[in-house]
C-alpha cells in the first residue's frame, strides 16, 4: 500500500482515526499483512525494495493471499451489500458496538 496525502489532510486523518493503517485488510486483521508506505515513507526506493523482497519469497506472497482471503470473508455474507458489510467490519475492528450502519 503506497499513499501520500496533502499535509493538512493527513493531519486531519490522524486526528479523526484510531489507527495508523490505511489498508482495510490490515485494519480488519489487526496486523500488517500488506506493508504500508504512507506519507514520508512513500518513496520509490523503499517501495521497490519491498516489492523485490516479496517477489523473491513465494511463501510470503501466499501468506498475503491467504490473509487477504480471510479479510474478504470477514466482509462477505449475511446477504448485505459489500459496502455495508465492510463498514460493519471496520466498526467492529475499531471496537465500536453499533448494531447497524447509519442510513440503513
Amino acid at each position: 500500500i503506497a499513499y501520500r496525502l496533502a499535509a493538512v489532510t493527513w493531519m486531519l486523518c490522524m486526528v479523526l482515526t484510531r489507527h495508523r493503517s490505511a489498508s482495510l485488510v490490515n485494519i480488519l486483521l489487526g496486523e500488517e499483512v500488506q506493508p504500508e508506505f504512507i506519507q514520508g515513507s512513500c518513496r520509490p526506493r523503499p517501495i521497490a525494495a519491498e516489492l523485490l523482497s516479496l517477489l523473491a519469497d513465494p511463501e510470503r506472497m501466499e501468506r498475503q493471499r491467504t490473509a487477504v482471503d480471510r479479510a474478504v470473508q470477514m466482509v462477505e455474507g449475511d446477504g448485505m451489500p459489500p459496502s455495508v458489510a465492510a463498514a460493519r467490519a471496520v466498526l467492529s475492528a475499531q471496537g465500536e458496538r453499533r448494531a447497524s450502519c447509519p442510513g440503513r
